[in-house]
């Protein structure tokens, strides 16, 4: 996939908006930047599951982790080198499902990412 074509995808998605939604980040609200998941130095690609629309101050807090990146891991704002973006959930606000654990898919697609609750009665 290439470049522009992603960010068309992640843009609609988000309508917008910073998917990130970080209070302490002081969020603006506003999708404005691109943000790798996955570093691009890691091998991540251009691709829709590995990139979230971002306002200027959460993309700041998330690539300068300053002492929150266990933080940022985990609530898959950050994908480690030997993971999939595909199967790692992001926290994120979204504009038909709102704010929650989400999976994102290349399509432009989302969904609830299950719980280990939820998993364990599957």
């Amino acid at each position: 996939m290439n470049e522009g074509l992603a960010r068309r995808i992640v843009y609609a998605r988000s309508g917008g908006l910073c998917e990130l939604r970080i209070p302490a980040a002081r969020c603006t609200g506003h999708g404005a930047e691109w943000h790798h998941r996955k570093r691009r130095s890691q091998g991540g690609l251009w691709t829709p599951c590995n990139g979230l629309h971002s306002c200027p101050p959460c993309h700041r807090y998330v690539t300068d982790t300053n002492g929150h990146y266990d933080e940022c891991v985990a609530a898959g704002w950050i994908v480690l080198e030997h993971a999939d973006p595909a199967a790692v959930p992001a926290l994120i606000h979204t504009i038909t499902l709102g704010h929650g654990l989400i999976l994102l898919d290349d399509e432009g697609m989302i969904a609830f990412a299950a719980t280990d609750q939820e998993a364990a009665h599957a």
